[in-house]
């Protein structure tokens, strides 16, 4: 989480170009008050209650935590996000030294201020407030000064200092004043929203969350709605789909053909077998689905020439023989007149 202590500035000169050249405690050992819903303490404390939090010798003055101080960027204000590449060119105003180093029970490192009006609003009294990154352990202990407290910070990472009106310290804590007094702090929480990452408090930080959590259960919603909707129409489509192949059907089975109990399928194969006079058993319903619709596609509608020539009784084979010698005879008889007559039969 992002924290904001507020420390104070000792010596400060102008240089030739008017910049600020300040000499600044920037943090400090010891105990530092924070409200619990700034630090995101467990749900069982109360939000608005104060928490001492202690911060150890071994973490405020760990190498890493020293060196993450080194080279960051001064800000007009704590800025709305974490200063990165990305926006330095818009937040800073100046920026601290190389080296970050141990005096006493504080942290103090140079500050070079660049920007003309943060110049004169630090020599107007701003104070100073850090923003950086720090983990905390909710479990009650003692100092080994016999102070209690109620958590513990560590894994200290700085971000950037700030430049601002009224810091916790009160207004002992200005840029040129030695008084280092006891400080609070603001916590803000870095939250990623669509791919974007913000930092806001941890009271703005939970209604995103609800939010988020709201709109998540609008889209699985609308995502129902929608699947449902989507089976609705497959189902009517499958519905017509079997009542065109049992209308083909009937069509070249008969008008008695029954299709309850049958697949669309079933049906489709059935149709096929019939038409080809084969079956089709080892063929996929792929393959039947694609003759069915070949074979209705040659038929004309309504009609079932295959059925009705199955149906027909069958005929009397001598009288069609009889008809034809007759013609024939009637053919050679008047062939020599010319054009050939068949006559009537």
């Amino acid at each position: 989480m992002l924290i904001h202590d507020t420390a104070t500035a000792a010596a400060r000169t102008r240089t030739p170009e008017g910049f600020l050249r300040v000499r600044a405690r920037i943090a400090r050992t010891g105990i530092h008050l924070y409200r619990a819903g700034e630090l995101g303490a467990p749900d069982s404390w109360d939000r608005d209650g104060t928490v001492r939090v202690y911060r150890p010798p071994d973490q405020v003055f760990d190498p890493d935590s020293l060196a993450s101080f080194a080279a960051k960027p001064v800000t007009d204000d704590h800025p709305p996000v974490l200063v990165d590449a990305g926006n330095w060119k818009r937040y800073a105003v100046g920026q601290s030294g190389p080296e970050v180093t141990r005096d006493g029970e504080h942290v103090v490192t140079d500050l070079l201020i660049t920007d003309a009006e943060a110049v004169r609003r630090a020599e107007a009294g701003a104070q100073l407030s850090n923003g950086y990154h720090a983990d905390f352990d909710f479990t009650p202990g003692t100092t080994p000064d016999g102070e209690p407290y109620d958590a513990v910070q560590s894994n200290i990472r700085g971000n950037h200092i700030a430049l601002v009106d009224a810091g916790r310290c009160g207004d002992s804590c200005r840029v040129g004043d030695a008084a280092v007094r006891d400080c609070g702090c603001a916590d803000l929480t870095r939250v990623t929203i669509d791919g974007i990452a913000i930092e806001t408090t941890a009271a703005g930080a939970e209604a995103l969350e609800r939010l988020k959590l709201s709109v998540e259960a609008k889209d699985g919603a609308i995502a129902a709605l929608t699947a449902k909707v989507s089976d609705e129409a497959a189902i009517e489509a499958r519905v017509a789909e079997r009542a065109v192949v049992v209308d083909a059907a009937r069509s070249v089975l008969g008008p008695g053909f029954l299709a309850a109990g049958k697949t669309t399928a079933e049906i489709r194969r059935g149709v096929v077998t019939h038409l080809l006079g084969r079956p089709v058993e080892e063929r996929s319903d792929v393959y039947v689905a694609a003759a069915f619709d070949t074979l209705m596609a040659l038929r004309p509608p309504g009609q079932n020439p295959l059925a009705r020539h199955l149906a027909a009784p069958v005929r009397d084979g001598a009288g069609s023989r009889e008809t034809a010698l007759r013609s024939r005879d009637h053919f050679l008889n008047h062939a020599w007149k010319g054009a050939p007559t068949h006559g009537a039969l």
